[in-house]
């Protein structure tokens, strides 16, 4: 019985189910420029982490619950790290 494979076609297949092939780089180059969509993302992104910042901080001072101020503060430290890691990315694309 044909199943309209070729000798090829079923030695790749299971040399790729059993891990036996060739693999592909996992992680692809990315370009050397960033898109006009990246750029506008990352632009969004940060001004959308800055804005939590500042509103995480003002949470911090005017709460009274001392486990909303704590959450207030996590998400100052949180978004903060991000955006630095954020401002980063145009440098490593150049």
């Amino acid at each position: 019985m044909s199943t309209g494979l070729g000798a090829s076609s079923t030695s790749t297949a299971s040399a790729t189910r059993w891990g036996l092939a060739p693999k592909r780089s996992e992680t692809p180059k990315p370009p050397a420029t960033a898109s006009s969509t990246d750029r506008r993302f990352v632009q969004e992104a940060g001004a959308g982490g800055a804005a939590e910042v500042a509103l995480s901080k003002l949470a911090a001072q005017k709460v009274s619950r001392d486990d909303v101020k704590q959450f207030g503060q996590q998400m100052v430290a949180d978004h903060s790290k991000s955006g630095d890691e954020l401002k980063q990315v145009p440098a490593r694309r150049a």
